[in-house]
């Protein structure tokens, strides 16, 4: 399902009720959005991060009282713990009290969908009613409907949840001491779900990106089609994305923005996953320079790192390390690096 198409959630996809309502259940759930009043329109919008704002926006675009639901789950579904994105997990967790029922919570997780559908062992039929959810299924659903998604440039989002007593989260809580920053308690507490649904949201690219690229790459702005070769065109900037975002839908953001051409998206190192880089470049260490107060990167064999870095121009699924690797790489061999883009 797709967040861009009005009310067809509610009008239009044949599943069973329940099974609806349990999905906006767990989109305001796992959710940090906060409604705001808008004084010109006299309502309340969304505001917050821009994927969860969309989510919340998906459900008013189908007639979903989001804010009613969002102030329901502020009275009676009270936050028990919460486990903030990561990049290197890729989801959210939030474990809440369930509504009348205080010996059961839920756990409600979400993310990107090759990380949340291998933790998942179950998922409802067309009755709502829970059945096995093998690998085989979870294989399809992420070269088939998530990879399509991500080939038209929309970011990939998917849901999941289970409901556990009240007494064993307790139990596993104390296991690892309310240490609930443990990255295998949070490998705990998200196992065996109940997968829910994918979502693929659009996200528009502004128009000047296209010539913002085209003037830092070239130095100039190309006529359409142009041949660059015949032209005398050539690189002046070597441009490369690295984005939390699924490696397709990278490669299809960065096509139409002019990073690369259809022709290069094939070839093998022009985009990788932030794990395949980190395979790639071989082995490294990171150190504090006193002298000069900085944190650098040393490179078992640079050959090695340069081979990478030479075709490289997308790194997808990528962490806080990836992006320091590549930057701290360029400037440690000799490089000049710029950075643009949130959180730099």
């Amino acid at each position: 399902m797709e967040e861009n198409s009005e009310n067809h959630f509610t009008t239009l996809l044949e599943i069973p009720k329940d099974m609806k309502e349990l999905i906006c259940e767990v989109i305001v759930a796992n959710s940090d959005v906060r409604f705001e009043v808008n004084e010109e329109k006299l309502e309340y919008v969304p505001q917050g991060q821009e994927l969860e704002v969309a989510m919340m926006k998906f459900l008013i675009d189908n007639d979903i009282p989001a804010y009613d639901m969002l102030k329901s789950r502020n009275l009676h579904a009270h936050k028990i713990l919460n486990i903030p994105f990561s990049s290197q997990e890729k989801m959210m967790v939030v474990v809440r009290e369930v509504v009348n029922d205080p010996n059961y919570v839920r756990v409600y997780v979400k993310g990107a969908p090759e990380y949340i559908l291998p933790l998942c062992d179950t998922v409802y039929n067309n009755a709502f009613v829970e059945r096995p959810f093998d690998e085989g299924e979870q294989v399809n659903i992420l070269t088939d409907i998530v990879s399509d998604m991500a080939q038209r440039g929309h970011k990939v989002l998917s849901y999941a949840y289970k409901q556990m007593t009240r007494e064993n989260l307790n139990i596993l809580i104390e296991e690892y001491g309310g240490n609930l920053e443990d990255p295998q308690f949070t490998d705990d507490i998200s196992k065996e779900l109940t997968y829910l649904a994918t979502f693929g949201l659009e996200d528009p690219i502004r128009n000047t990106v296209a010539e913002s690229i085209q003037l830092i790459k070239y130095g100039q702005l190309l006529e359409e089609n142009i041949d660059r070769q015949t032209k005398g065109v050539k690189n002046q900037v070597n441009i490369r994305m690295v984005t939390g975002d699924h490696i397709e839908t990278a490669i299809a953001v960065a096509m139409r923005v002019g990073i690369i051409s259809a022709e290069e998206k094939d070839i093998d190192g022009i985009a990788l996953t932030g794990e395949v880089f980190r395979e790639r470049i071989g082995e490294y260490e990171t150190y504090w320079d006193e002298k000069i107060q900085e944190q650098r990167i040393k490179f078992k064999h640079n050959w090695q790192f340069n081979n990478v870095k030479g075709k490289l121009r997308i790194i997808a699924r990528a962490t806080a390390e990836d992006k320091f690797i590549l930057n701290q790489g360029i400037k440690e061999l000799g490089g000049l690096v710029a950075m643009s883009g949130y959180n730099t």
